[in-house]
């Protein structure tokens, strides 16, 4: 990324919940442990059972989080330029942008804002894996916002 943006892409707990770690996107063993997959979020069976009944109607083509990453941005022109930088990227295929920071989306229902980018990578490698065509999921969310993100809703 050749923008100027503080970002991060995990957060931990203490056992007592409270204690928030960011790490770099650019951190060296961030780098390693997502290109061997160990920093890949995958959502629980439970919780994609739990969608496709309430709603999905059991249409599993819908599924577009079964994997997903949380981006954490200082501010809003850096969400905007992580976007544009996306949009852009040969090797990306956004297929949906979900605005949930927009004032008419009704944030009381999970409690946190952020803008879900739905896409696929589409890089030589991604064709050569087969993996060109599964639609990922990035949660692209304010520092702000996801310090006050509970736990709970976050394993959801």
């Amino acid at each position: 990324l050749s923008l100027s943006l503080s970002l991060s892409l995990s957060r931990t707990h203490t056992p007592g919940g409270q204690l928030i770690r960011y790490v770099s996107w650019d951190d060296p063993q961030h780098v390693q442990r997502m290109r061997s997959g160990q920093g890949i979020l995958i959502k629980s069976v439970d919780r994609i059972i739990e969608k496709l009944t309430r709603s999905y109607h059991g249409d599993v083509a819908v599924i577009l989080d079964l994997v997903r990453q949380c981006i954490v941005f200082d501010t809003v022109t850096d969400i905007l330029g992580a976007i544009q930088f996306m949009c852009k990227d040969p090797d990306i295929q956004v297929h949906r942008i979900k605005n949930r920071l927009s004032t008419s989306y009704d944030a009381s229902l999970f409690g946190y804002r952020d803008i879900l980018v739905n896409c696929c990578i589409t890089s030589k490698t991604a064709r050569q894996l087969r993996l060109s065509g599964h639609v990922c999921e990035l949660q692209l969310i304010l520092r702000q916002f996801m310090d006050h993100r509970t736990l709970e809703g976050h394993q959801r």
